[in-house]
């Protein structure tokens, strides 16, 4: 643990489990380890990266113009795999966003990276930890198979027992849209919203 927080305070890259896969973690703020993240991956740049945060009110620091619906849905599903699509603040770095005005945020289930979250200072990037176009890595053999020395640090939770991605809701505009579904059914969100979707 202490070796992963000092790896992303350093601007590395740690794989940890998440809700949902193993996942490469690195300060979201911090440009050069953006850059790292995708150089390892070899994701084009015009792809969004989710952010991982330890608590409800880090979101206020990346996001902004939140919802009435976010709230009910982060008091129903977090911390846990559903992901929300919120207007981005225009501090949260372009690699990030891919230059658009939202950021994808969550709120993980994992006590491991809430803590390194917590410890670090910082949203996390979130993004798998496997290289682009490949399947996702379930154990941290499977990453470092992948990865190899491009990371900082692997940290061995063990083996992902449901590799289900999260689900990834749209809150920017009137009309909550679903552009993923994962862990977290389209049905359930409808009934905490009281809403059709």
């Amino acid at each position: 643990m202490r070796a992963g927080v000092r790896a992303i305070r350093r601007g590395g890259m740690v794989a940890a489990m998440t809700d949902t896969l193993y996942g490469l973690l690195a300060d979201a703020r911090n440009e050069r380890a953006l850059t790292r993240v995708f150089r390892a991956k070899g994701r084009p740049d015009n792809r969004p990266v989710l952010l991982l945060v330890d608590r409800l009110s880090r979101v206020d620091e990346i996001a902004r113009d939140l919802p009435e619906a976010f709230f009910v849905l982060a008091r129903t599903f977090w911390p846990g795999p559903l992901t929300m699509v919120l207007r981005g603040r225009p501090e949260v770095s372009s690699k990030v966003t891919a230059g658009r005005d939202s950021v994808a945020v969550r709120l993980p289930r994992s006590p491991l990276v809430r803590a390194l979250a917590r410890q670090s200072g910082c949203p996390l990037t979130g993004t798998s930890a496997n290289l682009s176009g490949r399947a996702g890595a379930r154990t941290a053999d499977e990453v470092c198979a992948q990865l190899g020395t491009r990371l900082s640090l692997a940290l061995d939770s063990g083996r992902v027992a449901r590799p289900v991605a999260s689900t990834i809701l749209d809150l920017t505009s009137p009309r909550p849209t679903v552009l993923r579904e994962g862990r977290v059914r389209q049905s359930e969100i409808a009934r905490a919203l009281e809403l059709p979707l």
